[in-house]
Formats: C-alpha cells, sequence, structure tokens
C-alpha cells in the first residue's frame, strides 16, 4: 500500500493449523519423550512487515522487512539501503538480524541467530 509518493507499507499474516494434532503429540510423547524437546505447536501465526521510503527522485531506497513468528519467539529483521549511483551502477549496505530465545534453538530462526550479518553490496548493470 502507498501511503504517498514515496512510502509503502505492506503487511501480511499467515496460519498454519496441523491437522490430526492430537495423533502427532501421542507420537512425539510415545517416541521421543526425553531426547526432542520441541515440539510443534497446532496452530502457527506468521506476521511479515515491509517499510519503504524512496528519496532522492527514487535514487535512495530505505527498506525495512520483518519475518516474525510470536509461537517460536524468533524473527528475521532486514534492514537496507541503496542508492542508485547511475543507471548502470547502484552500492548497497544492509544487515539481516535473526532472534530467537536461548531454550528455542530448534526454531526456523533462533536456530540462525549466530549467523546475523551486514553486507556491502556494489551492483553493475550491463
Amino acid at each position: 500500500m502507498d501511503l504517498n509518493s514515496n512510502f509503502s507499507f505492506g503487511t501480511q499474516w499467515y496460519q498454519e493449523k496441523m491437522m490430526h494434532y492430537d495423533r502427532y503429540e501421542e507420537e512425539v510423547l510415545k517416541y521421543n519423550a526425553t531426547k526432542y524437546e520441541y515440539r510443534r505447536k497446532e496452530t502457527q501465526n506468521t506476521f511479515t512487515l515491509r517499510l519503504t521510503y524512496k528519496a532522492m527522485q527514487d535514487t535512495l531506497d530505505l527498506s525495512l522487512f520483518s519475518y516474525i513468528r510470536p509461537e517460536d519467539k524468533d524473527s528475521l529483521t532486514k534492514i537496507e539501503v541503496s542508492k542508485k549511483l547511475n543507471d548502470d551502477m547502484k552500492l548497497s549496505i544492509g544487515h539481516n538480524q535473526f532472534t530467537g530465545d536461548e531454550n528455542y534453538s530448534d526454531r526456523e530462526f533462533g536456530m540462525l541467530k549466530d549467523d546475523s550479518n551486514t553486507y556491502l553490496r556494489f551492483s553493475y548493470n550491463f
């Protein structure tokens, strides 16, 4: 959704529901009760958020994207600043931040929390 000519906003909610969850729980408890701490939830929610701001005649882009899973208590947040130097060249700097609680290392983003990174990218198109 464009809030004005320079700023856009987007969000999404996605929900998964496991069918026959009672059977899943029985199997987990039967075979993995002591060694398998992580169990899927019956319902899993995912939220995304994207904010983009364009400035300097659309040659400067500021972008934020976040992917959040509240039940798993983990997330991925991406921040990027891009500057078009001319029609062929673009310079970008960004950061990817993975988060998750200590006891949730089996979760989708929690297991990647040590892999957060910052990058610098130069693109040349011909």
